[in-house]
């Protein structure tokens, strides 16, 4: 059976739009829903879909319209939900409105926010943000994935609390990249970085335009500045709580509230993944006060 992504529609066409272009990418089919409540209280939430149903749309009934969309993704489990930005929103910038801050958190399956107003256009550059963890890898894989298809480059964010020097740069490689790379012992620390993160990137797609970015400073302003170049920007789940659903972590929750770009969110991987990555992790964990920048990823 082919995959699913899930739209969910309002008057606002960008959700939509996302997903029909993204869609074959990912080798799905669109289903567009629309959630109306089944609640008479004056503080329901508002359907998705109340003012305008496109031609095919699925009408799902619900007490509230993040708990229809919640209801569907765990039925019909979708490679993507792509939701709208709220209504009050800015044109072309994303920020989550009460409904997508209710499916985001505990999604089985991708997510998508789309800003408000976003047409439909080929998908562009894919940007990724990269940390040594579990979760920030399978990110990287999705964008990845998603960049071949596309025919697209892969832009690689990685954001430090501060400059490394080459010894705190071939720990943090260690745990990047699927094997040691020719040279890390001679080059300065931004040579290494970018030869582990291409690396990486390249593992399951080894003939994909990587771009490396590292830089030191705030992941949320970083990657928000990186949104204006972007189609899309990629970014996983926090490094805690329960696995397979997605969970916004700090940096995700800031880009979420004004990104220039549709913001993926990935779920967090599965309990084998993770206790696998923990081992390897507390093998290459550098010492002393070198750090990535927490949740930028």
């Amino acid at each position: 059976m082919r995959r699913v992504v899930l739209a969910a529609c309002d008057e606002d066409r960008s959700p939509v739009a996302f997903a029909r272009a993204v869609a074959p990418l990912l080798d799905a089919n669109v289903r567009l829903v629309a959630i109306r409540s089944t609640s008479g209280l004056t503080d329901a939430e508002p359907d998705t879909g109340t003012h305008v149903l496109f031609a095919g749309v699925h009408v799902e009934h619900a007490a509230s319209a993040a708990a229809g969309l919640q209801r569907l993704i765990a039925t019909e489990r979708p490679v993507l939900t792509v939701l709208g930005s709220a209504h009050d929103a800015a044109h072309g910038r994303v920020r989550v409105g009460g409904t997508a801050e209710r499916v985001l958190h505990g999604a089985a399956s991708a997510v998508a926010v789309v800003p408000r107003g976003h047409g439909e256009r080929p998908l562009g550059t894919v940007g990724v943000g990269l940390l040594p963890t579990t979760d920030s890898r399978r990110a990287l894989r999705f964008a990845a994935a998603l960049a071949r298809a596309a025919g697209a480059p892969l832009l690689v964010l990685t954001v430090l609390r501060r400059s490394p020097d080459p010894a705190d740069a071939a720990r943090f490689a260690a745990s990047l990249a699927p094997a040691p790379v020719r040279g890390w012992e001679r080059g300065d620390a931004a040579s290494i970085l970018r030869a582990a993160i291409e690396a990486a990137a390249r593992e399951d797609e080894p003939g994909l335009e990587v771009q490396p970015l590292v830089l030191v400073g705030d992941p949320v302003d970083t990657l928000l500045r990186a949104s204006g170049r972007l189609g899309v920007l990629v970014l996983g789940s926090r490094a805690y709580g329960p696995p397979g659903v997605v969970l916004p972590g700090g940096a995700a929750r800031g880009t979420l509230a004004g990104a220039r770009c549709p913001v993926m969110l990935v779920p967090r991987a599965d309990v084998g993944d993770a206790r696998l990555t923990a081992r390897v992790a507390s093998s290459t964990r550098p010492e002393g006060s070198y750090s990535p920048s927490p949740e930028a990823a």
